[in-house]
């Protein structure tokens, strides 16, 4: 698309002048659109409309003379381009033309097409320029002054100090000053002594050379004499040859965040919950005490200090009740410690007690340690009221020492969490001391969970399947996965080898998926077949807690066109003892869908009849220690027979395990128990082989 031709307004009160000009302009190449006045009215009349590019006016007109027409002219049309006509070769006139608003002038009688065209053309070119600057110092101008944040414009001087020559209204208010106060004076004379250094440092700029904009964080003196921390940053303005001419400075109050940032760093070592040390703090007192033990040849011990069940306190009483009880204790750590030790809280209900300058030799420390850790355990182990509740309370104690061999801060607190873990295992309510048993042990964990991560993703693990009965038919109903892997040093691990290090790495949610795929691909073969059988599969409490174990089957059984009734999930007594809040939520989605659950090694572990009464149990399975002494044990005998006599009772299936021997069979039939798994029906198998038949 081609621009469109220049439009002249011819302004010439002789005709002939008049008709001359427009005919060299319309015969321009390009050719220009005109049109006339003949007098000065006429042309700010017709100056009303818009798209005249070019004025071409004689400065001697009828109702108007010289510059003061000119003068009105501009002022009626500022971003129209205006060449005066002159009859007299007068360069002070032309000049003066040019200050008052021309973009050239011409004489008369000295006009041909080619001149008047060129200077048409570049007078229109020079006053789109000035338009446009006009427009963007405007814009400059009001994004300057209205700027929220501080502004000022400064000018070198002969000897390279900088002084304001422009101030905004916003720096005023920053520095509380007038801001005429401010112009004439230089904004380092501002700046606090003890940050001008840095100041000069960041903000001296080569005036021949390009510069980024650079900032720094400084106080200025307001006109109070008080101190604002604010964020200056300088950009240098240079003219064409590229020498720095001025600068601009953009000045943010930043004094709350300056405040926050102090006050972040305060909170950044404390737990704000208790007024504690926090883990960061901890850490370093531990390195600390550390230091000084090498200097002194004495021990350092480290402790890890848990609530048992906190678990329970905060579903059952609220996060408040539980915020509580982590206050008292952290109030009664101190009293229980030595003045020199440091207790600190490093997240959820833990604590760590950093005792300092312990006896160098090992077994002195680890006995002045112990009674610290018995003293810890009194003085926490006593009722406390929360939130209009009595509650008893116990704590697990992990503690390390570093007079065996040098640790570091993080390996003394690695080795004191490990012991806590021993702790709870070992019945919860108890210290235990970190140990050489205890180091192998972590070293044979981290590099089961080095193989074990290597297991998923090369495919070592497996799926086994163990028949279910009924009895005594000896029909095969069902069966459960069992799942299985082969280490890379060929001997083939069972669960209890690797299940915990899965769960403390998170890793068993990834394996209870793959174990969870692939008893639904060999449940979908086998009902193939033309019978309803069932498939049974361990899952962990952190599968429950971790996951969305109920999603994932709804996947599951779409995918393989199976009813969920046909999935049954074994969960153990010990897990449900974890199992609180989401966990319970989750288990529960689970049977609304329809899944069978199982309490798995019934009898074991605590609060049996409650989990029965509150739970969503389907299935009890009695675990083989009170089997096998059927035949033998009266006591094993009378609690098998009332298990099968509850689970009647409740309307529940009821599964008695590790049947290897006929007569322990032939006794669960005087029983009545409806279900059975062992060697004695099979072996665990393949799928293939599940699928085949065979007995295993």
């Amino acid at each position: 698309m081609t621009e469109r031709p220049p439009h002249v307004l011819v302004v010439e009160d002789a005709p002939s002048d008049r008709a001359l000009i427009r005919a060299m302009l319309e015969r321009a190449n390009p050719p220009a659109t005109t049109s006339e006045a003949h007098d000065l009215r006429a042309a700010l009349a017709r100056l009303a409309d818009p798209g005249i590019d070019c004025v071409v006016l004689d400065l001697h007109l009828p109702d108007s003379d010289g510059l003061l027409g000119l003068g009105r002219l501009v002022a009626a049309a500022p971003e129209t381009a205006v060449i005066v006509l002159t009859g007299t070769d007068d360069a002070d006139l032309a000049l003066a033309a040019v200050g008052a608003g021309a973009q050239d002038y011409l004489l008369k009688g000295r006009i041909d097409i080619e001149t008047l065209a060129r200077t048409v053309r570049h007078a229109i070119e020079r006053q789109q320029i000035q338009s446009t600057l006009a427009i963007s110092e405007n814009r400059f101008r009001r994004a300057f002054e209205d700027a929220p944040i501080g502004m000022a414009l400064s000018e070198f001087e002969a000897d390279g100090s900088r002084r304001i020559v422009a101030v905004n209204h916003a720096l005023g208010e920053i520095l509380l000053c007038p801001t005429p106060e401010l112009v004439g004076t230089a904004l380092a004379d501002r700046i606090h002594a003890e940050d001008l250094e840095r100041a000069v440092n960041a903000f001296t700029h080569d005036r021949h050379a390009p510069s980024p904009p650079a900032s720094v964080e400084v106080r200025l003196r307001r006109c109070d004499d008080e101190h604002v921390w604010v964020k200056m940053t300088v950009s240098v303005i240079r003219d064409k040859s590229g020498f720095a001419r001025q600068t601009l400075i953009q000045v943010e109050d930043i004094t709350e965040r300056r405040m926050a940032q102090q006050q972040l760093a305060e909170y950044s070592f404390v737990d704000v919950l208790t007024g504690l040390p926090n883990r960061l703090l901890a850490l370093d007192r531990v390195r600390l005490a550390l230091a000084r033990a090498a200097r002194t040849g004495r021990s350092v011990a480290v402790m890890y200090v848990d609530v048992d069940n906190f678990k329970v306190v905060n579903d059952s009483l609220g996060h408040a009740a539980g915020d509580d009880l982590l206050r008292v204790i952290g109030a009664r750590l101190p009293d229980a410690v030595r003045p020199e030790d440091t207790v600190a809280r490093i997240g959820g209900d833990e604590f760590v007690i950093c005792c300092d300058d312990l006896p160098r030799e090992h077994a002195a420390a680890e006995v002045e340690a112990v009674a610290i850790a018995d003293r810890v355990r009194q003085q926490l182990e006593r009722s406390v009221n929360v939130s209009g509740h009595e509650l008893s309370i116990t704590v697990s104690v992990g503690i390390a020492i570093s007079s065996e061999q040098p640790r570091t801060a993080d390996e003394l607190l690695r080795d004191a969490d490990t012991a806590l873990y021993r702790a709870k295992d070992n019945g919860r309510s108890r210290w235990e001391l970190f140990d050489d048993a205890l180091r192998a042990e972590a070293v044979d964990r981290l590099e089961t969970e080095r193989a074990l991560r290597r297991a998923l993703e090369r495919v070592e693990l497996s799926v086994l399947y163990q028949p279910l009965v009924a009895i005594p038919s000896t029909e095969v109903v069902g069966a459960e996965a069992l799942l299985r892997w082969r280490h890379p040093s060929g001997a083939l691990a069972t669960p209890d080898d690797f299940i915990r290090v899965a769960e403390e790495t998170g890793l068993i949610v990834p394996i209870g998926r793959w174990v969870l795929e692939q008893a639904f691909e060999t449940l979908a073969r086998w009902s193939e077949t033309g019978r309803d059988r069932t498939m049974a599969v361990n899952i962990s409490a952190k599968q429950l807690l971790r996951s969305d174990l109920a999603a994932t089957v709804a996947e599951l059984c779409a995918q393989h066109a199976l009813k969920p009734q046909c999935l049954t999930l074994e969960v153990t007594e010990r897990q449900l003892v974890d199992l609180v809040g989401s966990g319970l939520s989750e288990l529960r989605n689970l049977a609304d869908l329809g899944v069978q659950i199982a309490l798995d090694d019934f009898g074991t572990g605590y609060g049996s009849l409650t989990y029965l009464r509150t739970l969503p149990v389907s299935t009890v399975k009695i675990d083989r220690t009170f089997v096998s002494g059927i035949l033998t044990s009266p006591t094993d005998t009378a609690i098998v027979e009332s298990v099968i006599r509850l689970g009647t009772t409740l309307g529940l299936d009821i599964v008695a395990e590790g049947i290897e021997e006929q007569p322990v069979a032939d006794r669960l039939i005087d029983l009545r128990c409806p279900h059975a798994q062992g060697w004695l029906y099979g072996h665990p198998v393949s799928a293939d082989r599940l699928l085949a038949g065979a007995p295993g």
